[in-house]
């Protein structure tokens, strides 16, 4: 299932051998358009209810579609429901909703509405980003033990010479209830640059059934927010206390190179094997590597 958006949400369901999923919407899509909301162009993300509901968020929309495509009038307003922001969308064991990226994320009940006791008036602390990034949810047998984590990025060692500026991955955990998890790396959060590398941005998220977090996004020997030039894949992947995972690549790093292509991952997945699976964007257009999870 994928989802994109221009002047409306465009969601598609397909079968396992890529052929349109012709009993999803109509033929295999669904178009959703919101009242009063502008929506501009933009990727999102996907979420599955236990039920079979499906919920798609991206920029300042949520909406839930029954597991046929149809919207769900139960859910805000005939299906649709206005957030804070973010296209990063996880479910927490009790069913309510977060929506996020690396910089903020906000919780909404079952129904759509904002839950302004999480957080600060409904929204965890945000840290200083683009809004980009994304979140997942860890969780045991026990809603108690619930954590969140974001993924973003954050400046580790400003320069006089802005082009020197150093940017690492920043990984946040949070409490049930939207506070800072202080027991998380330092403070609550783990800022890790790349070795060698200007810039590190993370711009997902996953968990590994071991618990471990394994973070993708882009990583470059220069500035390329600031001026073009050739960008890798970056995976990184943590120990559930947030330090670095020495054993994975190369002192914990991985990063793919597409010839001399901006690259970037910006959603990454755990395959039942452990593999670890990224998908972006390259010159050459979308790009998928998968990688060994030992």
């Amino acid at each position: 299932m994928t989802i994109c958006e221009q002047a409306r949400y465009e969601v598609f369901r397909f079968n396992t051998n890529g052929s349109p999923d012709r009993s999803f919407g109509n033929s295999g899509a669904v178009a959703i358009e919101a009242s009063g909301i502008f929506l501009g162009p933009a990727s999102g993300g996907i979420a599955l209810q236990s039920d079979g509901k499906i919920l798609v968020a991206s920029g300042r929309l949520v909406a839930r579609l029954l597991a046929n495509g149809q919207l769900d009038p139960t859910f805000g307003s005939n299906g649709a429901a206005p957030t804070v922001g973010g296209s990063s969308v996880a479910l927490l064991p009790n069913g309510d909703i977060l929506i996020g990226n690396g910089n903020v994320a906000s919780l909404y009940a079952p129904n759509g509405s904002l839950i302004t006791n999480f957080g600060v008036n409904g929204q965890t602390a945000g840290f200083p980003f683009d809004g980009e990034g994304g979140i997942v949810v860890a969780a045991n047998m026990t809603a108690t033990a619930t954590k969140i984590i974001a993924a973003g990025s954050l400046t580790t060692s400003p320069s006089l010479t802005f082009a020197q500026t150093v940017s690492g991955f920043l990984l946040v955990r949070y409490n049930s209830d939207g506070t800072i998890d202080n027991s998380f790396g330092t403070h609550g959060g783990v800022p890790t640059p790349f070795p060698g590398n200007i810039l590190a941005q993370a711009f997902a998220v996953a968990l590994q059934t071991n618990g471990d977090i394994v973070a993708a996004g882009q990583t470059a020997l220069t500035d390329v927010d600031a001026a073009p030039g050739p960008s890798d894949f970056g995976l990184v992947r943590y120990n559930p206390n947030g330090s670095v995972d020495t054993t994975f690549g190369h002192g914990g790093f991985v990063s793919t190179s597409f010839g001399t292509s901006e690259a970037f991952a910006n959603t990454v997945l755990i395959q039942m094997d452990s593999k670890i699976v990224a998908v972006g964007n390259s010159n050459s257009g979308t790009t998928l590597a998968r990688y060994l999870g030992n």
